[in-house]
C-alpha cells in the first residue's frame, strides 16, 4: 500500500465506515437492552409497542384465567363439602328408617320402644350437629339459612361467565323429621314416611351437587388448557423478538469488525512512515 503524508485517504475511509457501523450499533442497543432484560441480565428495556401491546394483553388474560381458576377451585370445595356432610346426614337417615319401621310393629316390647325413642333422638341431635357444623372458609353450607353463592368460572362476558349454587338447609326441622313420635305402632309408621321423605331430600340435594361438581371440574380443566396455551402464546412471542435482536445484533458486530481492522492497518502505516522521516 502506497504511503501518503498529507492526507491518509485510508485512514479517512475506515473512519467513514466505521462511523456508519457505529451509528449503527447505536440502532442497536435497544435491541441489546431487551435481549439482557429477556435472559434476565439487565434492567428491563424498552420493547416496541405492538409487542407491548400483545404482552400486556396477555398478561391480563392471564390474571382474569388465574382469579377464575380460584373461583372454579372454590366451587368444586363448597360442593365436595356439603355432599360429604350430606353423606353423613344419608346414613343417620337411613339408620332412623330402620328404627321407625321396627317400631312400627305391633310386636315390639315397650321397653325396646324406649330404647328406639332415645336412639332417635340422638340420631336427630348428630344431624342438627353436622348441619351447623359443616362450612367452607369459614361459611356454613347447611345449617338454617342454607347457601347461596355465585363463581366466576369464566371470562367476563362469556357464555358461562359464572354458576350459582344454592343449597337448602338439612337441618332435622328441614328435614321434618324433628321431634317424631314413635310411641306407637301407628305413630311410628307416620315417622317413617317423615324420614323416607326427608331421605328423598337429601338425595336429591346430593345429585344437584353432583352436577355442579362436574362443573366445576370441567371449569378448572378448560381454564387450565387455556393458561397453558396463552402462557406457550407469550413464550413464542418473546423468544421471536429475542431472536431478531440477536440476529440484529450479531450483524451489527459482524461489519464492525472489518472497519476496526481497517482502521487498525492504517493508523500502523502512519507510525511505520512517521519512523521513517524520524
Amino acid at each position: 500500500m502506497a504511503l501518503r503524508i498529507n492526507t491518509n485517504v485510508e485512514a479517512l475511509n475506515a473512519y467513514r465506515h466505521l462511523s456508519v457501523v457505529q451509528t449503527q450499533q447505536a440502532g442497536a442497543a435497544p435491541a441489546a437492552q431487551r435481549v439482557a432484560a429477556a435472559a434476565g441480565l439487565g434492567a428491563a428495556a424498552a420493547a416496541d409497542g405492538s409487542g407491548l401491546s400483545v404482552s400486556e394483553l396477555l398478561r391480563s388474560q392471564l390474571g382474569g384465567l388465574s382469579q377464575a381458576s380460584r373461583s372454579a377451585q372454590n366451587g368444586l370445595g363448597v360442593t365436595q363439602t356439603a355432599d360429604a356432610a350430606l353423606a353423613n346426614t344419608q346414613t343417620l337417615l337411613t339408620r332412623m328408617r330402620d328404627i321407625t319401621v321396627q317400631a312400627s310393629s305391633a310386636v315390639v316390647l315397650t321397653a325396646a320402644l324406649a330404647g328406639m325413642t332415645t336412639e332417635v333422638g340422638a340420631l336427630n341431635s348428630t344431624i342438627d350437629t353436622i348441619a351447623s357444623t359443616t362450612q367452607y372458609a369459614g361459611q356454613s353450607l347447611i345449617d338454617a339459612a342454607g347457601y347461596s353463592g355465585s363463581f366466576s368460572v369464566g371470562a367476563p362476558g362469556s357464555a358461562q361467565s359464572a354458576i350459582t349454587l344454592t343449597l337448602p338447609a338439612a337441618t332435622t326441622a328441614a328435614l321434618g323429621v324433628a321431634g317424631l313420635d314413635i310411641s306407637t305402632p301407628a305413630n311410628a309408621a307416620v315417622a317413617t314416611q317423615a324420614v323416607q321423605g326427608a331421605l328423598d331430600q337429601v338425595s336429591a340435594t346430593r345429585s344437584a351437587l353432583g352436577r355442579f361438581k362436574t362443573l366445576f371440574t370441567q371449569a378448572v380443566n378448560t381454564i387450565s388448557v387455556a393458561v397453558q396455551n396463552i402462557a406457550s402464546a407469550g413464550t413464542s412471542i418473546a423468544n421471536s423478538a429475542m431472536a431478531a435482536d440477536v440476529s440484529s445484533m450479531a450483524r451489527t458486530q459482524i461489519l464492525a469488525q472489518p472497519a476496526q481492522a481497517m482502521g487498525a492497518q492504517t493508523g500502523g502505516n502512519t507510525a511505520a512512515l512517521m519512523k521513517l522521516l524520524a
